[in-house]
């Protein structure tokens, strides 16, 4: 991986205006990254395993005027989700064992904690995001309201009928190439 690019993010921006721009910080220290896009950004996803002070960086979003939820991989304990539940607007489940590399099968363990999320989302009051492991065959088993899906979409044949694919659910065809 390269160094970070913030420019992508007044790019992303102009790519699709109205929409709002979340930034998964994939940090140890997400506070850094927070500090140079506060003004760039709409929504921020923090790692749940961060060294930073997680309850402090929510507080300075909310006091923001942004969004914000934090990430679970398999390589974090569930129960370190339970604190922040009733304080984020979004849990970001992912999806795969090595995030940031697209192409990944979809880890079950994932679906399951996707699927006990959404038994509780109600009650705490955030959305669910799954990135990773999202495709025509596995959308069905996802309970996200939001899903990530850079590989089945960047690497289909067709890309447009791909990502309609993933928005309907798959409810219209079986599979997508």
């Amino acid at each position: 991986a390269g160094p970070v690019d913030l420019n992508q993010i007044a790019r992303a921006r102009r790519l699709w205006p109205g929409t709002p721009v979340c930034l998964h910080v994939m940090s140890y220290y997400p506070r850094h990254w927070a500090q140079q896009t506060w003004d760039q950004v709409d929504w921020l996803l923090f790692h749940v395993d961060a060294h930073d002070d997680l309850a402090e960086l929510i507080f300075e979003c909310r006091a923001r005027g942004k969004r914000v939820g934090v990430v679970w991989h398999t390589s974090a304990a569930v129960g370190l989700l339970l604190p922040y539940l009733p304080h984020v607007d979004f849990v970001m489940v992912l999806g795969i064992a090595k995030p940031g590399q697209s192409g990944q099968p979809i880890l079950e363990e994932a679906i399951a904690l996707a699927e006990t999320l959404d038994r509780v989302r109600e009650r705490y009051g955030f959305e669910i995001i799954f990135d990773g492991g999202v495709n025509a065959a596995t959308i069905t088993r996802i309970r996200a309201k939001y899903v990530v899906a850079a590989s089945a979409v960047l690497r289909a044949a067709s890309p447009i009928r791909s990502a309609h694919c993933l928005q309907s659910g798959a409810l219209y065809e079986a599979s997508v190439a």
